[in-house]
Order: structure tokens, then sequence, then C-alpha cells
């Protein structure tokens, strides 16, 4: 399934890294694989912060807010090719790419 970003003269990054349809479709991708339900929140800091969980080892909530920075840099990345280079985005070769960049 592939999906378009949206398009607007002027973008915010709540546009962008949140309330864009393939980035709302990643963030629940990513959810599912780190299983975990969540309320999405649209505000970046909140979003950021919904990232760490209470009672465990710092290593572990590096891990979870190194999710957190690859997604957001994927979305960029991938936002800048569909605009820049007209390339179709799948979000599932998208989510795929962060999560092997997770795990390298």
């Amino acid at each position: 399934m592939y999906v378009l970003f949206v398009w607007r003269d002027r973008e915010t990054t709540r546009d962008l890294f949140f309330e864009c349809k393939i980035a709302w479709l990643v963030w629940n991708q990513c959810c599912a694989w780190l299983g975990v339900a969540s309320v999405d929140h649209i505000d970046p800091i909140s979003h950021f912060l919904h990232f760490k969980l209470c009672n465990v080892p710092t290593y572990i909530n590096v891990f979870w807010r190194s999710v957190w920075i690859v997604v957001i840099g994927e979305i960029w990345r991938h936002r800048n090719k569909y605009i820049f280079k007209g390339e179709v985005i799948d979000h599932f070769e998208f989510f795929s790419l962060a999560q092997l960049k997770v795990w390298s």
C-alpha cells in the first residue's frame, strides 16, 4: 500500500511528524513492534516524553528514545524523497528501514 505525504503550503512540525497519514501509520507500526498500546500525542515534546518507561534501567530508555529519533529521521528523509524527487512512499518499507537503523 502506497500512501502520499500531505502537501501543505506551510507545514508545521505537527503536520509533518505526527498528523500526516504516513507518519501516523509508521508510529502505529512502531507501537505494534514494541508491543505497546498508546494514545499518540501530536505535540513533539509530549510525543518524545511518551518514549520513556518508568522503573527500568537507563539502557532500556536509551533504546526507546533511539527508536523515536530514528523514526523522526526516517519521516524527514522520506518526506524529502517524496517532495524533491517525486518518489512514492511505501510505509511498510519505510518502517522496515527504521527498524534496521534502530538495531544497527
